[in-house]
């Protein structure tokens, strides 16, 4: 699945920006729940993408900014949207924003010149093969202070697609994502939200997740059939006005070590 989700958010590295909305809007709620005076001198983002919550991070002035993805693409959009110098060596030293290209689940366990004050990820996590336990060892990377703020999904995230369709990503409740953490970590904030976005056709919610590369859990091509059955359960969903809404649940999470 690795080389699946990487193959499909880098062919949507020219689309992204121009039809990521939602996860604009998720980055800066996030970021938002940041405390100003969190102490920020070294920051790591997992999932760092295009750059929506890396450009919000630099507001917080971090001595060292660590920029995570699978998508090495990525390292050449990131100096066009920071307006900074993003180095790809991970042996710079002297370098304030490094992009460390990889799979975030590599990174526990990895030793860096001193821990994070403050360990970030927007609609990122749900992609690893378990992201609770990914997060539980986050913990090795953290300060003493240190803030984990992350927000991933609920599970009736994009529950159109879902019933149309018949196959989405598994999430964990909420729920169990408190409970589990609480085990950690000191647990400051847990909440869910709602984004809904409209399109004139099913097809267009298609094209949606492609060109933002959310449909990355797909390895085999829609047939003609596929696509005729997909787009009679949506018919199922549309508004009073003839849209058709695409619904994010994202959940926001915010914990510090016990």
């Amino acid at each position: 699945m690795y080389e699946i989700i990487k193959s499909r958010f880098g062919k949507a590295i020219r689309h992204y920006d121009n039809h990521a909305v939602a996860q604009k809007i998720i980055a800066d709620r996030l970021f938002n729940l940041i405390d100003r005076e969190q102490r920020t001198e070294n920051v790591l983002e997992i999932g760092c993408g295009t750059g929506n919550l890396s450009r919000r991070l630099l507001e917080l002035s971090p001595g060292k900014l660590i920029l995570n993805d699978i998508c090495p693409g990525y390292a050449e959009i990131l100096r066009k949207k920071l307006a900074s110098p993003v180095s790809t060596d991970p042996e710079d030293s002297t370098a304030r924003i490094l992009f460390s290209c990889g799979n975030a689940q590599e990174i526990i366990g990895k030793r860096f010149p001193a821990k994070f004050n403050l360990i970030a990820s927007a609609s990122a996590i749900q992609w690893l093969s378990d992201p609770l336990q990914f997060l539980i060892g986050c913990r090795s990377l953290l300060a003493a202070d240190g803030l984990l703020a992350v927000s991933t999904f609920a599970p009736d995230n994009m529950q159109e697609v879902a019933f149309s369709s018949g196959c989405g990503l598994q999430y964990p409740s909420p729920e169990v994502i408190g409970r589990t953490l609480e085990q950690h970590y000191r647990l400051l904030h847990l909440s869910t939200g709602e984004i809904t976005l409209t399109f004139p056709d099913p097809v267009d919610v298609l094209k949606h997740l492609k060109l933002t590369g959310v449909n990355g859990v797909n390895s085999t091509g829609w047939t003609k059939k596929d696509l005729t059955a997909f787009q009679e359960r949506y018919q199922t969903v549309r508004n009073p006005d003839g849209s058709y809404p695409l619904t994010y649940r994202p959940v926001f999470i915010l914990c510090k070590q016990k």
